[in-house]
């Protein structure tokens, strides 16, 4: 009903100025991108809801990847309100006659429970930020130089002899490239669903295709990845909370 009456894109502009329209400064100051790419994100989002209604968990994958970029950006909780408060002014104005006390009702409870999910999984991203944060510190500490791309390198061709043909060049380089994937992959925890973090993923995933790798590689990766991170924090120091939280970035990252 909406989009028979405004395109995507309009739903996206009129929601973008409704939040500006009632948000204080420091929110107003989180939204840093030009007003009609914003507004697109959003359209983009709400689109995602209204496909994926009868699909729970497709949209709890979209909140639980926008969640590192919207905490690097200072996203909280606190902020929901005001989102909730300009989504059913948009509905309720776009629908008009037609906005009734059992369309309210529906999105009242869709809203009620993305917003849960969306402070859950902002909380869950701040615990697993500082958690690799910390461990990745302690694995350079134990690892210094290059020995942690060397480990990554050796654990590879342990679990995955098979590979070899995928990764040809020497160990030297590639040690230096593995360590420096994973300063990347570090680096870009905080910027998940950042349209410069998805640019970079495309364009490595574009790199490794042409050398050969395929998608059923990714989860072989990420095993070598928490081994590797094991052995180089070492088992005393290595928790279930930090191979969550490895797990979980992995996940993320891939999924883009």
């Amino acid at each position: 009903t909406i989009t028979g009456k405004m395109t995507v894109d309009e739903v996206g502009l009129r929601f973008y100025d409704l939040v500006m329209e009632n948000a204080p400064q420091e929110v107003k100051n989180m939204f840093t991108s030009e007003r009609t790419l914003q507004a697109k994100a959003f359209a983009n989002l709400l689109n995602q809801v209204v496909v994926n209604a009868d699909d729970p968990h497709a949209i709890y994958t979209k909140l639980k990847g926008l969640a590192p970029m919207h905490l690097e950006k200072g996203v909280s909780k606190d902020h929901l309100p005001i989102m909730g408060s300009a989504l059913f002014k948009l509905l309720e104005s776009i629908l008009e006659d037609h906005w009734s006390d059992k369309i309210k009702a529906a999105w009242d409870w869709i809203w009620t429970w993305m917003g849960n999910v969306m402070a859950q999984t902002l909380e869950e991203c701040g615990n697993n930020l500082s958690v690799v944060t910390q461990s990745w510190d302690l694995a350079n500490d134990n690892c210094p130089d290059e020995q942690l791309g060397v480990m990554l390198f050796d654990v590879l061709f342990e679990m995955a002899p098979n590979l070899r043909s995928v990764f040809s060049k020497p160990r030297e380089v590639l040690s230096l490239k593995f360590c420096e994937m994973m300063g990347t992959l570090v680096s870009f925890q905080n910027k998940l669903g950042d349209s410069e973090e998805i640019e970079q993923m495309e364009w490595l995933g574009l790199r490794h295709i042409k050398y050969g790798a395929k998608r059923e590689h990714v989860d072989v990766l990420g095993q070598v990845l928490l081994t590797t991170m094991e052995r180089a924090v070492g088992e005393e120091g290595w928790t279930e909370e930090m191979c969550n939280a490895w797990t979980s970035l992995w996940t993320s990252t891939c999924d883009k």
